[in-house]
């Protein structure tokens, strides 16, 4: 991997998707969990580079925040902030006695998430 990336260790892999895989991860520097999706093949770094300007853009609790964006590499690299209670979709999957309990706060969060994009 590149230089860039040494202070990034113990890597696991998360999910793959239509034009990345994601992978778990520290990073040393920033001292925090991350997660970093690394493009599968040079044609969807316009795709990379777009989410990586538009989620740079917005601060909001409800949304996972970009960190940075590697553009000189064979494969574009991107690193979020890792997502401490899971993805939505686990989330929901899981316990349908918490999705009961938590249904209107989820709803809220995603509302205002929303409203603060548009």
């Amino acid at each position: 991997m590149d230089k860039k990336l040494n202070d990034i260790y113990k890597e696991k892999f998360i999910a793959e998707g239509g034009f990345s895989k994601v992978y778990y991860s520290n990073d040393l520097k920033l001292k925090k969990e991350i997660v970093y999706k690394i493009g599968i093949d040079e044609k969807h770094f316009s795709k990379f580079e777009n989410e990586y300007r538009i989620t740079l853009a917005l601060e909001h609790k409800n949304i996972v925040k970009c960190l940075n964006f590697y553009n000189d590499q064979e494969l574009p690299i991107l690193v979020l902030e890792f997502a401490q209670k899971g993805s939505l979709d686990i989330i929901l999957l899981q316990d349908q006695l918490f999705l009961k309990n938590k249904f209107e706060s989820i709803v809220t969060d995603i509302t205002t998430a929303i409203q603060y994009c548009h």
